[in-house]
């Protein structure tokens, strides 16, 4: 079958799963910790470089140029909490998240609204990071020839608009306002800047595949077992060092298979 059949039907299942062991076993934790640590660290920092030949700048007027514009007013931006929508996060602390998040759901997204500009940050771009349940077909309906997991494609197979959920259907309770899945078609680009109004981070592996599956999808039940076996040795460990076994002889004397005798 096509990547879209393969993939969407079991996606919910190996999402749970995947998010299972990255809070419960230590060696899908381990993965995880590691990937995000060695591509993102710290957070991957902004080095301007201009092309000084097309520009026609001297070594000195491109260095100006870095250090006095370009460098300062990004940091403004991205060193400051304001950036992202909640403001719990700055930029390099969000590119951890979003990456940690694409490995354990497959996928997950980045709106781009626009905020309020304040005495302290003078620009109205933020950052909102959805993950990967948030984004799905309108009121839950059966994928079609146009709309899968939530993306609506063009005829050439190009991503247009995603529906994104007013919540995460995860966290929605009987009785609760509004519907479970209830949202809005965001489209790829603003209607007139074309700016870009939502990201879509995944890896995708297979040609038409509209979303991401789990980093640790392949090995899901292979590591479990692994966690449960370990679970078990370290349980019989710990049976094994409260248990005390004590010998009783008529007459009093240590067992010669204590010492040493035949």
């Amino acid at each position: 079958r096509d990547a879209r059949s393969d993939t969407l039907h079991r996606l919910p299942t190996q999402r749970g799963a995947s998010r299972e062991l990255a809070r419960t076993s230590p060696i899908a934790v381990g993965a995880i910790n590691t990937n995000v640590d060695r591509v993102v660290g710290t957070g991957l920092a902004l080095s301007a470089q201009p092309s000084r030949i097309i520009l026609g700048w001297s070594a000195d007027q491109a260095a100006e140029w870095k250090a006095r514009y370009v460098q300062p007013e990004f940091s403004l931006w991205a060193d400051s909490t304001d950036s992202d929508i909640e403001r719990t996060l700055t930029f390099y602390q969000q590119q951890a998240l979003v990456l940690r998040a694409s490995l354990e759901s497959g996928d997950c997204f980045t709106m781009l609204p626009d905020g309020e500009r304040t005495a302290t940050m003078p620009y109205r771009l933020r950052l909102q990071v959805l993950e990967a349940d948030r984004c799905g077909n309108p009121l839950g309906q059966a994928d079609t020839a146009t709309i899968a997991g939530g993306v609506r494609r063009s005829a050439s197979g190009a991503p247009e608009s995603y529906f994104i959920y007013d919540q995460h259907p995860g966290g929605w309770l009987p009785g609760a306002s509004g519907q479970r899945f209830k949202g809005e078609w965001i489209d790829r680009l603003g209607s007139r800047s074309s700016r870009r109004r939502i990201l879509h981070h995944r890896r995708k592996r297979r040609p038409e595949q509209p979303r991401g599956t789990p980093y640790l999808a392949p090995i899901v039940d292979c590591i479990k077992q692994i966690a449960r076996y370990t679970e078990a040795e370290i349980m019989a460990a710990v049976i094994t060092a409260y248990l005390t076994v004590m010998i009783e002889t008529p007459t009093g004397n240590t067992p010669p298979i204590f010492d040493g005798g035949t």
